[in-house]
């Protein structure tokens, strides 16, 4: 294993994390006329940025195991994350301002910000405070959360080191976010019937962990016998179908029990990150080739774009899009939506392609050349000091 190998498991994932996160915003916005459809999407549609933190977690481990304990290694992973989120998310902010002052009628869903919020903002802070939680970037609570995560990331990594260790941090974690729960949410009232420990680091610190636990478990059994690339193909249909059982197993216990589950301690958010885990180790140790198809890949890099960009290009398209349901409506009935749904997100697609070639990659590429910076320096100095430059 490498740090430049790709999953493309973990990549697919992104796709379906940031195509439900779009699916969730596009049904709420521009088809509440077709009720049965938009209290199915708020029931079921509602699990993309807790699939996106497991992935994260995964990704970090996976990307950054191998650095751990070199000479740099903690400064060139705070940059490397840095000019991964900030420049796109920044871009957002400044977008959002300006939108908000140019069309009042349309984004007038938010005042305009304070320096103090702008502050919170650009050192993504906001987090931390209950009542700046949900960030000015629409949707970009998710990025705080991730920022946060990513301060503590280092400290986890030398911690957390098999599989016994990481289980007992998802029940920790748990114990955290379920003690914090009743703390934080009365301390400040958001938007849209969202609490803040909906938004705050610690009650989603599970869903962290539980990606964790995926990097470990994958990590064990990627040199066993069940993801051999030599094995049968009917040993490998087993394998499949083993997975498959296992996830449709949590599924349906989440169909019938999630208010249960969501009555006791939200242990339904422990299913999700459960089901997740399950989702991750499987399509690592035994990747599907489907995964491979370049539309797939093509969407999982961009995953971050197609995020940040799809709830302003939504409310901007909202018009466009009730329009096109209407006039097709007399013809497909509200199989119709499914026109409005294309209609969007093709759009989308076509921005996140800008945004990532101009904006992500630079940034990726800046984040790169300090780094390397960085590690030629601790190399001179380490030939200076006749060893091994300090971290």
């Amino acid at each position: 294993m490498t740090p430049s190998d790709k999953l493309p498991g973990i990549h697919a994932l992104r796709v379906v994390a940031a195509v439900t996160v779009f699916l969730l915003h596009t049904l709420n916005l521009t088809a509440r006329f077709v009720e049965p459809v938009t209290n199915w999407a708020g029931a079921h549609l509602h699990f993309g940025v807790p699939l996106f933190f497991v992935v994260s977690a995964f990704s970090l481990m996976y990307s950054t195991i191998l650095d751990q304990g070199s000479s740099g290694w903690v400064r060139r992973f705070y940059l490397k994350r840095y000019f991964r989120i900030a420049p796109l998310f920044y871009f957002m902010l400044v977008a959002g301002v300006a939108l908000q002052s140019l069309m009042g009628g349309l984004f007038a869903l938010r005042p305009l910000p304070d320096l103090y919020s702008l502050f919170l903002n650009v050192t993504f802070l906001f987090g931390l405070f209950p009542e700046h939680s949900s960030s000015l970037v629409w949707v970009g609570w998710s990025v705080g959360t991730e920022m946060l995560f990513y301060l503590l990331f280092p400290l986890i990594l030398v911690t957390i080191r098999n599989i016994y260790s990481a289980a007992f941090f998802v029940i920790i974690a748990t114990v955290i976010g379920e003690t914090a729960r009743p703390l934080l949410d009365p301390l400040a009232s958001l938007a849209f019937g969202v609490t803040v420990s909906d938004q705050h680091i610690l009650p989603n610190l599970r869903y962290f962990a539980f990606g964790i636990l995926a990097f470990h478990i994958y990590d064990r059994l990627r040199t066993t016998k069940l993801a051999a690339k030599n094995a049968g193909h009917v040993f490998v249909g087993v394998v499949h179908l083993l997975f498959i059982s296992l996830a449709m197993s949590l599924i349906v216990f989440l169909i019938y029990f999630q208010d249960e589950l969501r009555a006791l301690w939200h242990l339904d958010m422990a299913v999700w990150g459960a089901l997740f885990t399950v989702l991750c180790v499987w399509l690592t140790v035994r990747p599907l080739r489907l995964l491979n198809w370049a539309p797939i890949q093509y969407l999982g890099e961009r995953s971050y774009s197609l995020y940040l960009v799809h709830f302003p290009a939504i409310l901007l398209l909202s018009a466009f899009t009730k329009a096109a349901f209407g006039a097709i409506h007399p013809f497909m009935g509200d199989w119709a939506i499914i026109v409005a749904i294309i209609a969007t997100y093709a759009p989308i697609i076509a921005i996140s392609a800008i945004t990532y070639r101009l904006i992500e990659r630079s940034g990726m590429d800046l984040g790169k050349l300090l780094t390397r910076q960085i590690g030629r320096g601790s190399k001179i100095q380490a030939t200076h000091t006749g060893g091994r430059a300090p971290d």
